[in-house]
């Protein structure tokens, strides 16, 4: 190897001060003064020798030579010495098997005689770096969807030879608005694996710290078992989960990602990079690890990233790079930390918040569609479910057909196939009814103004507003509890102008109220009193132009703390929230127990007195609102939110079909578990996810309904079998979930019941 390697110079130049701090000299007078220190690199084979580099200090000369000798005057070695504007450099391979004291000798222009120094020498650490080249499963696909199809294939071969891997963290997981699609988001890397052969790495790469629990979790359900993350400095700590197990989270300086190491440009700037981020680390007391984590994440550098890998390991036994991640047994130690506790979420703009209420919208209709899907296939067009079931109902009389895409039995107030307002009574979970249509319907009168007080009455549940505000200023039901402290539905500065009632025959009453903002710009809002429901609902419609105000809930007994859905799960806090975002309830807890559904406006926070804030979008925002004293859990707040999801309804005009009017696609055997999800199918089969709510880990049972299925397996969130986790059962099958955790279940030979 030689020794006058320009890049090694510049090297020296770059790590001087690390030099002198890492090295222990006497006997050197204090000008000149010359230290060394063993650096990182060592030889073939088997780090034979190491290289030292030399700092003299204090001589004014343009170049010197410095012998190196060992304790028994034999020369190891001759360095030439240049000089960098502040001192004379230059370096050395030399056998260091172990600690080592050495004798330097410097000879140079100015210097008088001959300055010797004695060095002790210690061996570095023989570090192995592992270089994870991961990207974006999404980033990538759009980079190679640019490309024709041969130089796709080319491009994609090279990358895979490269040593590229697919991050199974998606980038956009956490905002996911669906429990499906928050995770499956490794779905992706996987599916790139399949089309492309690119791997999905064994380890996740979050650019943005350690990720929440929720996150975690999902990609332990999808088969990975660490993440890597941006730190301060090298960390390997096991982040419990509860339920959910556990991952291993490895930190990872910024000196030691691609742009610190420089391992994408040339294999001089790595020497830099690497070699003077490790040899700070062999000075540091007590180092002792031997593994360090390199992530690229430029899907344009990779390839040049493992030519100079390649060329580094020709180059040097020692820090030698190894392609791909670690294992986890190969990190030294790796203590338990608490899990990071979720952090408030930040109250977006009025445009984000529009957004989302499209997406909760874009959602809802794609999970009844997915859901419908299968038993479309079977009967006639899986691109039109709706109209396709609806269309193979048996039926010698024409109708409407109510869809329940929810996992809890549906009686609600709709509009039919003859655009009468009708209830639809005890639809059932996960299925259909079918309804005949009435001729003889009673007509939904016009709603008429009406004078304070303003009041209304449905079963034994009555409302009251506010006379000045439009607010609902009280809500007493059908056990005489009192809901309000204070004004729901209450906007600040607003202005009562007109209330209209209107009845709604078999389903309770409705107000109309019109207010006015403190700019003059109106809106409106319905309030809806069910009869034999207890909850009440609420509309606001505000001008899409209009400022989107915050819209608040005081209800009696304030809430100690706060339990909301998210995708993946669910997440608990003390109150005061600061901010967060929900996907379909929320539950407040304290003396009366609140349930909310906020759709289309998920953004909330909750002050210290109760106030329930919606931070709600332009336009329309819907709100479920629900009271109890009683005890309650996490199902009942679950069953309000799913209440709001939208049923769908298709006119029918009769036939003899072979489906039944009524019944649902598949019932799982007990309470406190439900079918949240279905993942996008094929001809033969479907993939279902289940949630557990209770909190109780056990085992359940999945049958058939209008759906029959001659094979179950349980999967892992990307698809691939979970050996052994299903048993088959008389009409079903049966499946092991943890505790507030979530399995999917694929189910193949799918069919229609015999008969």
């Amino acid at each position: 190897m030689p020794t006058d390697h320009p890049s090694r110079r510049d090297f020296v130049a770059a790590s001087a001060a690390s030099a002198a701090a890492a090295a222990w000299s006497v006997g050197a007078p204090a000008a000149p003064r010359v230290t060394a220190v063993a650096t990182p690199f060592q030889s073939h084979p088997d780090g034979a020798t190491v290289l030292v580099r030399f700092a003299a200090t204090g001589v004014d000369a343009p170049a010197g030579r410095l012998r190196v000798y060992d304790g028994g005057r034999r020369l190891l070695g001759t360095a030439g010495m240049l000089n960098t504007g502040t001192e004379l450099l230059g370096e050395l391979w030399m056998p260091l098997p172990r600690t080592t004291t050495v004798r330097s000798e410097l000879e140079a222009p100015g210097v008088r005689g001959v300055h010797r120094t004695t060095h002790r020498l210690v061996p570095p650490p023989r570090w192995t770096a592992y270089w994870l080249a991961v990207v974006d499963g999404a980033a990538l696909d759009a980079h190679l969807d640019a490309l024709d199809p041969l130089a796709r294939t080319v491009r994609a071969g090279l990358l895979r030879e490269a040593g590229l891997a697919v991050n199974p963290l998606a980038a956009t997981a956490d905002r996911a608005r669906d429990h499906v699609a928050f995770l499956q988001q490794a779905r992706i890397a996987a599916h790139v694996q399949r089309t492309l052969g690119i791997p999905v790495s064994p380890l996740a790469w979050s650019a943005d710290g350690v990720p929440p629990v929720r996150v975690l979790g999902a990609l332990v359900g999808s088969g990975v078992t660490a993440v890597a993350y941006p730190a301060a400095a090298p960390a390997a700590q096991i982040v419990p989960l509860g339920m959910a197990g556990q991952i291993l989270a490895v930190g990872v300086p910024a000196a030691a990602t691609a742009d610190g190491t420089r391992i994408e440009t040339q294999i001089g700037a790595m020497e830099m990079g690497l070699g003077g981020w490790l040899l700070a680390r062999s000075a540091e007391p007590g180092s002792s690890e031997r593994v360090v984590m390199l992530v690229s994440d430029d899907v344009e550098a990779v390839v040049q990233a493992r030519a100079n890998v390649e060329e580094w390991n020709r180059r040097y036994a020692y820090p030698r790079i190894v392609v791909g991640a670690p294992a986890p047994q190969h990190f030294p130690s790796a203590p338990v930390i608490a899990a990071p506790a979720p952090s408030p979420s930040a109250i977006p703009g009025a445009d984000a918040r529009a957004a989302a209420r499209s997406a909760d919208e874009t959602r809802a209709a794609e999970h009844s569609d997915r859901l419908f899907a299968a038993l479309a296939r079977l009967v006639g067009d899986a691109d039109a479910p709706a109209a396709a079931v609806a269309g193979a109902i048996g039926s010698a009389v024409p109708g409407t057909v109510v869809f329940n895409p929810t996992p809890y039995l549906r009686t609600e107030a709709l509009v039919d196939a003859d655009g009468r307002l009708r209830m639809a009574t005890d639809v059932p979970p996960l299925g259909y009814a079918y309804l005949p249509d009435l001729r003889d319907a009673p007509s939904v009168p016009a709603p008429e103004a009406i004078a304070a007080p303003f009041t209304a009455r449905a079963g034994d549940t009555t409302v009251r507003l506010d006379d000045e505000t439009g607010a609902v200023a009280s809500v007493i039901d059908p056990d005489g509890t009192e809901w309000v402290h204070d004004g729901l539905n209450a906007v600040a500065g607003a202005v009562l102008t007109r209330v209209a009632r209107q009845d709604l025959p078999g389903v309770g009453v409705r107000l109309h109220i019109d207010r006015r903002l403190p700019n003059g710009s109106p809106f409106r809002s319905v309030v809806t009193v069910h009869a034999g429901r207890r909850w009440i609902d609420v509309e606001n419609t505000f001008a899409d132009d209009a400022p989107a105000p915050d819209i608040t809930f005081r209800f009696a007994a304030v809430p100690t703390r706060a339990a909301w859905e998210v995708p993946g799960g669910v997440e608990e806090r003390d109150v005061p929230v600061a901010g967060a975002d929900h996907l379909r309830w929320v539950f407040l807890r304290g003396a009366q127990n609140v349930f909310l559904r906020a759709e289309g406006a998920p953004w909330f926070s909750i002050g210290a007195d109760g106030t329930f804030t919606s931070h709600a979008p332009p336009g329309r925002a819907r709100y479920r609102v629900a009271a109890d004293t009683l005890p309650a859990t996490a199902t009942d707040a679950a069953r309000v939110g799913w209440s709001t999801e939208p049923l769908r309804v298709v006119h029918a005009s009769g036939g003899d079909g072979p489906l039944p009017r009524w019944g649902s696609l598949m019932e799982l055997d007990q309470a406190g578990a439900a079918i949240v999800g279905v993942a996008d199918g094929d001809a033969d089969g479907v993939t279902i996810f289940v949630q557990e709510l209770s909190g109780t880990g056990r085992t359940l049972t999945l049958a058939g309904g209008l759906l029959r299925f001659r094979t179950a397996e349980v999967v892992d969130f990307t698809g691939r079998v979970v050996p052994s986790a299903a048993a088959p059962v008389p009409g079903g099958v049966s499946f092991p979930i943890r505790g507030r955790g979530f399995t999917a279940v694929r189910l193949g030979g799918l069919h229609l019941p015999e008969g």
